[in-house]
Protein backbone atom coordinates (compact mmCIF):
# COMPACT_ATOMS: atom_id res chain seq x y z
CA UNK A 1 0.00 0.00 0.00
CA UNK A 2 2.81 2.42 0.89
CA UNK A 3 4.69 1.68 -2.33
CA UNK A 4 1.57 2.10 -4.48
CA UNK A 5 0.95 5.50 -2.89
CA UNK A 6 4.54 6.71 -2.80
CA UNK A 7 5.48 5.88 -6.40
CA UNK A 8 2.57 7.76 -7.97
CA UNK A 9 2.50 11.44 -8.80
CA UNK A 10 -0.23 14.02 -8.56
CA UNK A 11 -3.13 13.46 -8.93
CA UNK A 12 -2.91 9.67 -9.13
CA UNK A 13 -1.63 9.29 -5.57
CA UNK A 14 -4.73 10.89 -4.03
CA UNK A 15 -7.00 8.96 -6.38
CA UNK A 16 -5.36 5.74 -5.16
CA UNK A 17 -5.67 6.88 -1.54
CA UNK A 18 -9.36 7.62 -2.09
CA UNK A 19 -9.82 4.14 -3.59
CA UNK A 20 -8.20 2.58 -0.49
CA UNK A 21 -10.40 4.67 1.79
CA UNK A 22 -13.54 3.53 -0.03
CA UNK A 23 -12.55 -0.09 0.57
CA UNK A 24 -11.68 0.65 4.19
CA UNK A 25 -15.19 2.02 4.68
CA UNK A 26 -16.62 -1.11 3.08
CA UNK A 27 -14.67 -3.40 5.43
CA UNK A 28 -15.16 -1.40 8.66
CA UNK A 29 -18.70 -0.23 7.90
CA UNK A 30 -20.45 3.09 8.41
CA UNK A 31 -23.91 4.26 9.47
CA UNK A 32 -25.50 2.78 6.34
CA UNK A 33 -23.47 -0.42 5.77
CA UNK A 34 -22.47 -3.32 7.98
CA UNK A 35 -18.78 -4.38 8.25
CA UNK A 36 -17.49 -7.11 5.92
CA UNK A 37 -14.60 -9.58 6.14
CA UNK A 38 -12.70 -8.69 2.95
CA UNK A 39 -12.75 -6.14 0.19
CA UNK A 40 -13.80 -7.53 -3.18
CA UNK A 41 -11.88 -4.85 -5.11
CA UNK A 42 -8.63 -4.80 -3.11
CA UNK A 43 -8.19 -8.15 -1.31
CA UNK A 44 -5.30 -6.80 0.78
CA UNK A 45 -7.86 -4.79 2.78
CA UNK A 46 -9.48 -7.21 5.20
CA UNK A 47 -10.72 -7.43 8.75
CA UNK A 48 -7.25 -8.31 10.09
CA UNK A 49 -5.25 -5.90 7.92
CA UNK A 50 -7.53 -2.89 7.76
CA UNK A 51 -5.94 -0.99 10.68
CA UNK A 52 -2.48 -1.34 9.16
CA UNK A 53 -3.83 -0.08 5.82
CA UNK A 54 -5.48 2.86 7.59
CA UNK A 55 -2.17 3.79 9.24
CA UNK A 56 -0.32 3.77 5.90
CA UNK A 57 -3.01 5.85 4.17
CA UNK A 58 -3.08 8.36 7.03
CA UNK A 59 0.71 8.68 6.85
CA UNK A 60 0.50 9.56 3.16
CA UNK A 61 -2.36 12.05 3.70
CA UNK A 62 -0.39 13.68 6.48
CA UNK A 63 2.50 14.25 4.06
CA UNK A 64 0.11 15.83 1.54
CA UNK A 65 -1.17 18.23 4.22
CA UNK A 66 2.35 19.25 5.24
CA UNK A 67 3.34 19.80 1.59
CA UNK A 68 0.30 22.00 1.13
CA UNK A 69 1.17 24.05 4.21
CA UNK A 70 4.72 24.60 2.92
CA UNK A 71 3.55 25.63 -0.57
CA UNK A 72 0.90 28.04 0.73
CA UNK A 73 3.32 29.68 3.16
CA UNK A 74 5.93 30.14 0.38
CA UNK A 75 3.49 31.29 -2.30
CA UNK A 76 3.25 34.86 -0.95
CA UNK A 77 6.68 35.66 -2.44
CA UNK A 78 5.60 34.80 -5.98
CA UNK A 79 4.19 37.22 -8.56
CA UNK A 80 0.82 36.87 -10.25
CA UNK A 81 2.03 35.16 -13.42
CA UNK A 82 3.82 32.38 -11.55
CA UNK A 83 1.28 32.18 -8.75
CA UNK A 84 -1.89 31.36 -10.69
CA UNK A 85 -0.91 27.88 -11.99
CA UNK A 86 0.57 26.96 -8.60
CA UNK A 87 -2.65 28.04 -6.86
CA UNK A 88 -4.76 25.95 -9.23
CA UNK A 89 -2.58 22.92 -8.57
CA UNK A 90 -2.56 23.22 -4.78
CA UNK A 91 -6.29 24.03 -4.55
CA UNK A 92 -7.12 21.02 -6.71
CA UNK A 93 -4.92 18.82 -4.54
CA UNK A 94 -6.56 20.15 -1.37
CA UNK A 95 -9.99 19.45 -2.86
CA UNK A 96 -9.07 15.81 -3.54
CA UNK A 97 -7.63 15.50 -0.05
CA UNK A 98 -10.79 17.02 1.46
CA UNK A 99 -12.96 14.50 -0.38
CA UNK A 100 -10.85 11.61 0.86
CA UNK A 101 -10.90 12.85 4.47
CA UNK A 102 -14.67 13.34 4.34
CA UNK A 103 -15.05 9.69 3.32
CA UNK A 104 -12.67 8.56 6.04
CA UNK A 105 -14.69 10.39 8.71
CA UNK A 106 -17.74 8.24 7.92
CA UNK A 107 -16.16 5.20 9.59
CA UNK A 108 -17.60 4.48 13.04
CA UNK A 109 -15.51 1.56 14.30
CA UNK A 110 -12.11 3.17 14.91
CA UNK A 111 -10.22 2.51 18.09
CA UNK A 112 -8.92 5.33 20.29
CA UNK A 113 -5.44 5.63 18.78
CA UNK A 114 -6.61 5.80 15.15
CA UNK A 115 -9.39 8.24 16.08
CA UNK A 116 -6.86 10.54 17.72
CA UNK A 117 -4.61 10.45 14.63
CA UNK A 118 -7.54 11.30 12.38
CA UNK A 119 -8.60 14.13 14.70
CA UNK A 120 -5.12 15.67 14.64
CA UNK A 121 -4.95 15.34 10.86
CA UNK A 122 -8.31 17.13 10.46
CA UNK A 123 -7.05 19.91 12.75
CA UNK A 124 -3.98 20.34 10.53
CA UNK A 125 -6.11 20.25 7.39
CA UNK A 126 -8.34 23.09 8.57
CA UNK A 127 -5.23 25.08 9.47
CA UNK A 128 -3.99 24.67 5.88
CA UNK A 129 -7.42 25.65 4.55
CA UNK A 130 -7.26 28.82 6.66
CA UNK A 131 -3.84 29.56 5.11
CA UNK A 132 -5.35 29.15 1.65
CA UNK A 133 -8.24 31.51 2.42
CA UNK A 134 -5.92 34.09 3.98
CA UNK A 135 -3.58 33.88 0.96
CA UNK A 136 -6.45 34.85 -1.34
CA UNK A 137 -6.97 38.13 0.52
CA UNK A 138 -5.26 41.09 -1.14
CA UNK A 139 -2.84 43.16 0.98
CA UNK A 140 -3.95 46.54 2.24
CA UNK A 141 -3.96 49.10 -0.55
CA UNK A 142 -4.06 46.47 -3.32
CA UNK A 143 -7.15 45.77 -5.40
CA UNK A 144 -8.83 42.50 -4.46
CA UNK A 145 -8.78 39.88 -7.20
CA UNK A 146 -11.71 37.60 -7.90
CA UNK A 147 -11.83 34.14 -6.37
CA UNK A 148 -10.60 31.40 -8.69
CA UNK A 149 -12.86 28.58 -9.78
CA UNK A 150 -10.58 26.02 -8.12
CA UNK A 151 -10.77 27.76 -4.74
CA UNK A 152 -14.54 28.12 -5.00
CA UNK A 153 -14.84 24.38 -5.66
CA UNK A 154 -12.56 23.67 -2.68
CA UNK A 155 -14.72 25.80 -0.37
CA UNK A 156 -17.87 24.05 -1.59
CA UNK A 157 -16.39 20.59 -0.95
CA UNK A 158 -15.28 21.58 2.55
CA UNK A 159 -18.64 23.11 3.49
CA UNK A 160 -20.85 20.35 2.11
CA UNK A 161 -18.81 17.21 2.80
CA UNK A 162 -15.93 17.66 5.22
CA UNK A 163 -17.46 19.89 7.91
CA UNK A 164 -20.72 17.92 8.42
CA UNK A 165 -18.83 14.60 8.57
CA UNK A 166 -16.33 16.14 10.99
CA UNK A 167 -19.03 17.22 13.45
CA UNK A 168 -20.71 13.81 13.18
CA UNK A 169 -17.34 12.16 13.87
CA UNK A 170 -16.93 14.27 17.03
CA UNK A 171 -20.43 13.33 18.17
CA UNK A 172 -19.72 9.63 17.75
CA UNK A 173 -16.45 9.98 19.68
CA UNK A 174 -18.24 11.61 22.58
CA UNK A 175 -20.92 8.93 22.53
CA UNK A 176 -18.24 6.23 22.68
CA UNK A 177 -16.84 7.86 25.84
CA UNK A 178 -20.23 7.48 27.56
CA UNK A 179 -20.40 3.68 27.08
CA UNK A 180 -20.52 1.76 30.35
CA UNK A 181 -17.45 -0.22 31.37
CA UNK A 182 -17.71 -3.99 31.99
CA UNK A 183 -16.98 -5.45 35.42
CA UNK A 184 -14.01 -7.48 34.16
CA UNK A 185 -10.93 -5.28 33.75
CA UNK A 186 -13.07 -2.31 34.68
CA UNK A 187 -10.35 -0.31 36.42
CA UNK A 188 -7.95 -0.55 33.48
CA UNK A 189 -10.60 0.48 30.97
CA UNK A 190 -11.66 3.38 33.16
CA UNK A 191 -8.06 4.65 33.26
CA UNK A 192 -7.68 4.36 29.48
CA UNK A 193 -11.03 6.05 28.94
CA UNK A 194 -10.00 8.92 31.23
CA UNK A 195 -6.74 9.43 29.31
CA UNK A 196 -8.66 9.33 26.02
CA UNK A 197 -11.13 11.95 27.24
CA UNK A 198 -8.25 14.22 28.32
CA UNK A 199 -6.63 13.94 24.88
CA UNK A 200 -9.93 14.64 23.15
CA UNK A 201 -10.44 17.58 25.52
CA UNK A 202 -7.35 19.15 23.95
CA UNK A 203 -7.92 18.12 20.32
CA UNK A 204 -11.62 18.91 19.92
CA UNK A 205 -11.44 22.56 21.13
CA UNK A 206 -8.39 23.03 18.92
CA UNK A 207 -10.33 21.64 15.97
CA UNK A 208 -13.29 23.95 16.62
CA UNK A 209 -10.90 26.90 16.81
CA UNK A 210 -9.32 26.02 13.46
CA UNK A 211 -12.76 25.67 11.84
CA UNK A 212 -13.82 29.09 13.14
CA UNK A 213 -10.52 30.60 11.98
CA UNK A 214 -11.04 29.18 8.49
CA UNK A 215 -14.63 30.46 8.35
CA UNK A 216 -13.46 33.89 9.57
CA UNK A 217 -11.16 34.27 6.57
CA UNK A 218 -13.92 33.08 4.26
CA UNK A 219 -16.20 35.82 5.59
CA UNK A 220 -13.49 38.46 5.11
CA UNK A 221 -12.81 37.20 1.60
CA UNK A 222 -16.52 37.20 0.81
CA UNK A 223 -16.88 40.81 1.94
CA UNK A 224 -13.88 41.84 -0.18
CA UNK A 225 -15.12 40.08 -3.34
CA UNK A 226 -18.88 40.38 -2.87
CA UNK A 227 -19.34 36.59 -3.00
CA UNK A 228 -20.93 34.60 -0.20
CA UNK A 229 -18.48 31.72 0.08
CA UNK A 230 -20.45 30.08 2.90
CA UNK A 231 -23.64 29.83 0.82
CA UNK A 232 -24.80 26.22 0.69
CA UNK A 233 -22.45 25.14 3.46
CA UNK A 234 -24.02 22.90 6.05
CA UNK A 235 -23.40 24.67 9.33
CA UNK A 236 -23.54 22.50 12.42
CA UNK A 237 -25.03 23.22 15.84
CA UNK A 238 -22.71 20.83 17.67
CA UNK A 239 -21.17 23.74 19.57
CA UNK A 240 -24.54 24.89 20.94
CA UNK A 241 -25.95 23.53 24.17
CA UNK A 242 -29.16 23.85 26.15
CA UNK A 243 -29.74 23.21 29.84
CA UNK A 244 -32.99 21.28 30.24
CA UNK A 245 -34.21 21.13 33.85
CA UNK A 246 -37.04 18.69 34.60
CA UNK A 247 -40.18 20.23 36.02
CA UNK A 248 -40.17 18.02 39.11
CA UNK A 249 -36.63 19.28 39.93
CA UNK A 250 -37.25 23.01 39.55
CA UNK A 251 -35.66 25.42 42.00
CA UNK A 252 -39.07 26.67 43.21
CA UNK A 253 -40.13 23.10 44.02
CA UNK A 254 -36.91 22.48 45.97
CA UNK A 255 -37.25 25.67 48.01
CA UNK A 256 -40.87 24.94 48.83
CA UNK A 257 -40.06 21.44 50.11
CA UNK A 258 -36.92 22.47 51.98
CA UNK A 259 -38.78 24.26 54.78
CA UNK A 260 -36.96 27.56 54.18
CA UNK A 261 -38.91 30.84 54.21
CA UNK A 262 -40.02 31.88 50.75
CA UNK A 263 -39.22 35.39 49.58
CA UNK A 264 -41.21 37.12 46.87
CA UNK A 265 -38.78 38.88 44.57
CA UNK A 266 -41.54 40.53 42.48
CA UNK A 267 -43.40 43.34 44.18
CA UNK A 268 -47.17 43.57 43.80
CA UNK A 269 -48.21 47.01 42.58
CA UNK A 270 -51.70 46.54 44.04
CA UNK A 271 -50.55 45.81 47.59
CA UNK A 272 -51.01 49.42 48.77
CA UNK A 273 -54.55 49.50 47.37
CA UNK A 274 -55.40 46.20 49.05
CA UNK A 275 -54.02 47.54 52.31
CA UNK A 276 -56.26 50.63 52.16
CA UNK A 277 -59.28 48.47 51.39
CA UNK A 278 -58.51 46.27 54.41
CA UNK A 279 -58.44 49.32 56.68
CA UNK A 280 -54.74 49.29 57.33
CA UNK A 281 -52.93 52.58 57.58
CA UNK A 282 -50.06 53.03 55.21
CA UNK A 283 -47.07 54.99 56.51
CA UNK A 284 -46.73 58.37 54.85
CA UNK A 285 -43.34 59.46 53.67
CA UNK A 286 -42.17 62.98 54.38
CA UNK A 287 -41.81 65.00 51.23
CA UNK A 288 -39.73 68.07 50.43
CA UNK A 289 -42.67 70.44 51.26
CA UNK A 290 -42.84 69.19 54.87
CA UNK A 291 -39.13 69.89 55.28
CA UNK A 292 -39.55 73.52 54.11
CA UNK A 293 -42.46 74.13 56.55
CA UNK A 294 -40.40 72.82 59.47
CA UNK A 295 -37.51 75.13 58.60
CA UNK A 296 -39.87 78.18 58.47
CA UNK A 297 -41.32 77.33 61.90
CA UNK A 298 -37.85 77.08 63.42
CA UNK A 299 -36.90 80.43 61.89
CA UNK A 300 -40.02 82.14 63.39
CA UNK A 301 -39.28 80.71 66.82
CA UNK A 302 -35.75 82.07 66.71
CA UNK A 303 -37.05 85.52 65.70
CA UNK A 304 -39.54 85.54 68.56
CA UNK A 305 -36.82 84.63 71.09
CA UNK A 306 -34.61 87.49 69.82
CA UNK A 307 -37.48 90.03 70.18
CA UNK A 308 -38.20 88.86 73.77
CA UNK A 309 -34.55 89.30 74.73
CA UNK A 310 -34.54 92.86 73.30
CA UNK A 311 -37.67 93.79 75.33
CA UNK A 312 -36.11 92.47 78.55
CA UNK A 313 -33.02 94.56 77.94
CA UNK A 314 -35.15 97.72 77.46
CA UNK A 315 -37.07 97.03 80.70
CA UNK A 316 -33.84 96.66 82.67
CA UNK A 317 -32.57 100.03 81.33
Amino acid sequence: VGISLGLQVHPMDLDTADMFVQEIVEVMGDENNEPTDWSETIPVVGEKTVRAVVSVVLKHLEGVVEDGAWVLSSMCTLSGACRVPLEDMIFGRMESLTRTMATLLRIQNFDGVVSEIILKLVVRLYHVLALAARGCLAPKGVKQATVSRRFHALVGTVGQKLTPNMYEFIRLLQQADDVDVDDDQGDMRKKSSTAKIKREGRNIPNLVFQVEDYEKYLILLGKATGINLLAGAKRSTARDFKLSIPKNHSSHHNIRNSGLPQVNTVSDPGSSIMGKRAGTQQPEEEGPEDDEDAEEENQEEENQEEEAEEEEEEVEE
